[in-house]
Order: structure tokens, then sequence, then C-alpha cells
């Protein structure tokens, strides 16, 4: 496949969002027969297209929606579990965005403060149309409005534009990718650090300018944090075969210094894989796990793990774990972050599978010291009956029931909230 062609999150089919983290009680390997059950079908006015992962908070599941919404630019949605006795879990619009200077096209993942403020972004909207940070801020009275505001309009230049993510990261600093943008138009990481007094503006900063050579172009997903506040994150493109690479930023020695870029991978787009689009998962051990949603034996993307070196300056070692196949049997091109459960990893992909509809798969680590990871679908969307094309990676509950979103399908073809017990 030649290379794409700068990547634009503004897009009918947009390919990529930030996978959902870890709910208490991770649940063992799944059973020979997984049960999906939907939750929640989208149908337009609260909400259409979930373009990111689920986050739980005291319970209660959010995300977010690039459509719908009372203007149709996407909302931030709350789904409650039933009662005592119920079977139905109640969806909630806490944010319509409109598409003007508070944003529109709500992307990727959301995170919470310990004051139960959301936090997250918007490809579009802002007051120079190339999206925003926003924060939400919960009602004082049950059941009262939330309230939105700005934290950062991006202008599209230098300060980057088309945000795909946030996390908060050490002393409450907010730390995100712009896909465009940047000093050399090829995206930048920002910082957002918060008001030193109550009621105050955050502090924007662009962090690193990608120059869209060896060192990457086009961040396609959110970053994570790694050990000593260092970052890791994927670009699409770029590297020395413009196929994308793995990076991380590591802070800098004093404060108010450059960060430093590295690139940890380039990818070939043959059979390592190419164009990863996907957060990056990091496990106790060290590892990094990742997946490319093009390149392997066939060009339908792969799953990969990145081990540390073992003295300082070394190279990270790259390993495919398994190249996705157009068959039936196997999903294809996955679009989000892998869940690590149980020593096994749990992704999805966007198609394949039985219907074309896409997939959950999970990868199962060798029994022995030198052998080869085992991947098995466990699950294939149908589209328009249990939902298609899932964006995102999935979030992992207690009791050994895993939830997440699907882009597309449901009754009205607006995309899903599901849940699957393994």
């Amino acid at each position: 496949m030649p290379a794409p062609k700068k990547y634009s999150r503004i897009a009918v089919f947009v390919i990529s969002i930030y996978g959902g983290g870890l709910l208490a009680g991770e649940p063992a390997g799944p059973s020979a027969a997984p049960t999906l059950t939907t939750i929640y079908a989208f149908s337009g006015v609260a909400g259409s297209s979930p373009a990111g992962g689920l986050v739980n908070h005291n319970g209660s599941l959010y995300g977010a929606t690039l459509a719908g919404g009372a203007s149709n630019q996407g909302a931030v949605y709350a789904l409650t579990p039933p009662g005592s006795g119920g079977s139905a879990w109640t969806q909630t619009v806490l944010y319509s965005f409109t598409g003007g200077s508070d944003g529109g096209s709500c992307y990727g993942n959301l995170v919470f403060d310990t004051q139960g403020a959301i936090y997250g972004v918007t490809l579009a909207g802002g007051s120079a149309s190339a999206g925003t940070v926003f924060e939400l801020t919960p009602p004082a009275v049950q059941g009262g409005a939330w309230t939105q505001s700005v934290l950062h309009s991006f202008t599209g230049g230098a300060d980057g534009g088309s945000p795909v993510g946030i996390l908060f990261g050490p002393n409450g600093s907010l730390y995100g990718v712009a896909t465009n943008g940047g000093a050399s138009g090829f995206g930048a990481a920002f910082q957002l650090a918060p008001p030193a007094v109550t009621g105050g503006s955050w502090t924007y900063s662009v962090i690193y300018s990608f120059a869209g050579g060896a060192d990457g172009a086009y961040p396609g997903a959110g970053l994570i944090l790694g050990s000593k506040g260092t970052l890791f994150g994927t670009t699409y493109v770029g590297g020395a075969s413009n196929a994308g690479t793995v990076f991380q930023l590591t802070r800098p020695a004093k404060a108010g210094g450059p960060w430093t870029e590295s690139v940890i991978y380039t990818f070939t787009g043959g059979s390592d894989g190419g164009y990863p689009d996907a957060a990056i998962t990091a496990v106790s051990s060290g590892a990094l796990f990742g997946t490319t949603s093009y390149g392997g034996a066939t060009q339908n993307g792969t799953a990969f793990q990145l081990t540390a070196p073992t003295q300082t300056g070394g190279a990270w070692t790259h390993t495919v774990l398994h190249s996705f196949v157009p068959t039936t049997s196997d999903g294809q091109h996955p679009y989000g972050a892998l869940v690590y459960l149980n020593s096994a990893l749990f992704g999805t992909t966007y198609f394949g599978g039985s219907q074309d509809d896409g997939a959950v798969f999970v990868l199962k680590p060798p029994s022995g010291s030198g052998g080869s990871w085992t991947e098995q679908v466990i699950y294939n969307f149908t589209g328009r009956t249990t939902g298609g094309n899932p964006f995102g990676g999935l979030l992992a509950g207690p009791s050994g029931l895993v939830y997440g979103t699907t882009f597309a399908g449901g009754p009205i073809g607006d995309g899903t909230v599901f849940q699957l017990t393994l």
C-alpha cells in the first residue's frame, strides 16, 4: 500500500482512538463462548459515532461521540448501570457541542480529576476551528447542568491543531498530542499546566513539534505515561520508511528546559507493520505493546511488542506478536489500543471477523520460553444487530465483564456501547 497522504482527523471515517484503562478486578481469560450484550444504541440527538474509549467513574461509564447531540457536533455522555432488579442502563447527555467556540467532534479519551471534573478534546471548533481542550465541571446540585469551559483553542499553527487525546501527568498537568500544526506542520505534543490559583487560566505550551522526517509525523493517538514522567506515543507516518514510529519524550533535566524526543522504533510498512494509529500499552515489566493499522504479512495490520534495552543507550527490541489476515476467522485493521489482562492482550479490529464488521480478539502469551503468542477472535460483530466497526480499546470491569464501543452499527447505524462477558 502506498504511504497515505496527510492525515486528517476530520473525516467521515476517522481511524484512531485512545483505548480505555482498567477497572478494579481484572477478569480472567476468555471462556469458550463470550456473550455480548448491547447496553446502549446511539440515536442521533443522544450522540452518534462514538470515536473514543470508555472510562469508569464511581461505577458509571463515560464517553464521547464524534457526531450527534443537539447540534450534531458530538456529545459527552454517561451510562448509569441498572439499579436493583433493573435491566436497562440509563444514558444521560452531559454536554452537546455546538461546533462553535466550545468545540465540535469530540474525540479520544476522557479523563477525570479528583473533584469529578471531566477533561477531553475536540477535533474541530474553537476560536480557529482547529479543535479544543475542554473541561466539564459537575453541577453543584444532582441533576443540574454540567458547565463547559475551553482550556485551549488550537490555531492550527505553531500550537498545533486537531488534538486526539490527553492524560494527566505529574503535578496535575495535562499532556496530549495534536495531529496537525506545530512548528513544521507535522503535529505537536503539548502540555497544559493548571492555574496557580482557583479560577485562573491554564498555561499551554508545545513540548515538541514533529519535523516530519526521521522523528515522525502526524501523531494519531494519545500519549501514555512511563516511569520518571517519560511519555510514549506513536506517529502515523514519518520515520526512516515513512510508515510511522513509536517515540518517547523525556522530561528536561531542569525546569523550563527542552523536552527530548527519541524514536524507539521506526516501522518499515512491511512484515513488521506500518501506520500505527493507536496508543501504546505499558505493563509492569517495562514492555510496551501496540498495534499497527496496516503492514504485516498481508497488509492487514499487526500486534507488536517492544522490549526495553538491557543497558542505557541500547536499542528496543521489536517483535510481531500477530499479523492479521483477511479470513473470516480473523480481524483486520486494529485501530484501538490493547488492554493487558491477566497476562493476555485484548483488542478490537475495525474490519474483519465473520461478517466483516470487526471483531474482539485475545492474544495469549507462549506457554514456554521462545514460543509464539496465539491469537483468537472471541467475538464477531454483526452490524445492525450487535454493532460494527469498533475503533477503541476495551475497558475491563469486575466479574469477567469488558466494555467497549462500536463506531457504527446498532438499530439505526449510529453505534453502540456493549458489554462482553468473558
